[in-house]
Order: structure tokens, then sequence, then C-alpha cells
């Protein structure tokens, strides 16, 4: 993804993301996730940095996203992205899946 690319697809606009943002639960505990899921297993790390990854999972995060999906190296970057956010780990619900 080249700059231009990516300052376009993280142009927030969502004011109210709980008026807009659909959330179903997963399982029966009343876990809450996003109808929307980020799944970043190719893009971070491969061909994202941390400073772009902290970009997108901002805007995500903004309009009302709380389910994201990483695998392999990409767990390392988002998790150092949401540190660098000062993002609440129990807010987000990130998925994997183990071979």
């Amino acid at each position: 993804m080249d700059k231009q690319a990516l300052e376009q697809s993280t142009n927030c606009s969502m004011k109210n993301p709980e008026q807009t943002m659909q959330y179903k639960n997963l399982g029966v505990r009343g876990l809450k996730v996003s109808q929307l899921n980020y799944g970043a297993w190719v893009t971070f790390g491969n061909q994202l940095d941390v400073k772009e990854a902290k970009s997108i999972l901002q805007c995500c995060c903004d309009d009302g996203m709380n389910f994201f999906y990483a695998n392999s190296h990409a767990n390392e970057i988002m998790g150092q992205a949401t540190k660098e956010l000062g993002s609440k780990r129990s807010d987000m619900v990130v998925s994997t899946k183990i071979f």
C-alpha cells in the first residue's frame, strides 16, 4: 500500500460509532464484538510498520471496531501499535488461530 492510499484509507470521519457500528454477541458469555473485523495477518509486518499500523488501528477504534485478527509477526506489530496508542487491551478482541 502506498502512502497516498494509506492516508485515504485512514481518513476517519465517524463521529458517533455507537450509532453506526453494529455488534454481535460472541459465544454465550456476553462478549460483544463489532460486526466488522480488521484482519492484519498480511499487512502488518509484511507491508506496514508500527507507525502505519497505529494509524489504521486508531481509525478502526474511532469507527467503533473492537474485533481484530492477526497472525505470526502481525501479532507483534499489532501489540506494539496498541501499546504506543495507549489503548486498553480489555477494549479489544484479538483472534488468531493455532495449528
